[in-house]
């Protein structure tokens, strides 16, 4: 069978790996993602420059498989966003009351660190926001998306934050109740379409 030159590439940029049974798996080097046949089901391997992320998608037993097992993880290269960072954005986001705010984090590749950058609002309300993505530099990555809710209402993730996140790779925060003393938070790591609680 010939393969057509469309499979090749994509069976080359996002190929699915066996999981040897007796030797050890190299992780992922590069910015990318891949598929893993485990004994235990087919897992998700992504990596950015501020993740690494081993998920399984979907699980058997049934079946006994040639293959070895890996484990679940999640790690971030910049370790646990900052309080500063979280204060600056609530900050924003009680000056923007009763509409909400958006800010994105940028994980510098040169530092390592988290900056914060603050989103230009292009039309928003207390139940919606649309904002003008930022230019990046080659060494910055999007890894952390923050936005708030206006009025009274507490975090949560629409049908709206949904569409916005579908695709993406990061992290992504809803404050609620800004201007309370209970502000509420929801959070979710956005992964290619999934959307993992964390």
């Amino acid at each position: 069978m010939s393969l057509d030159p469309r499979d090749a590439i994509l069976q080359t940029v996002c190929p699915t790996v066996m999981v040897p049974r007796f030797t050890q798996l190299d992780p992922l080097q590069g910015p990318g993602h891949r598929f893993l046949a485990a004994a235990d089901g087919l897992w998700l391997e992504v990596r950015r420059q501020w993740l690494h992320l081993v998920y399984q998608l979907c699980g058997q037993t049934d079946v006994r498989m040639p293959y070895g097992e890996v484990q679940q993880s999640v790690e971030f290269a910049f370790g646990r966003v900052s309080e500063d960072l979280i204060q600056r954005f609530l900050y924003d986001a009680q000056l923007a009351h009763p509409d909400e705010c958006g800010a994105w984090l940028i994980f510098n590749e040169l530092t390592e660190m988290l900056e914060y950058r603050k989103l230009h609002t292009l039309s928003g309300g207390h139940a919606h926001l649309e904002v003008e993505r930022p230019p990046l530099l080659p060494h910055e990555h999007l890894a952390v998306d923050l936005h708030s809710h206006g009025g009274d209402i507490p975090a949560f993730f629409s049908p709206e934050d949904d569409k916005d996140d579908l695709g993406e790779v990061k992290l992504s925060i809803v404050f609620g109740n800004v201007t309370s003393q209970e502000i509420s938070v929801a959070t979710r790591l956005c992964v290619l379409g999934l959307f993992i609680p964390l």
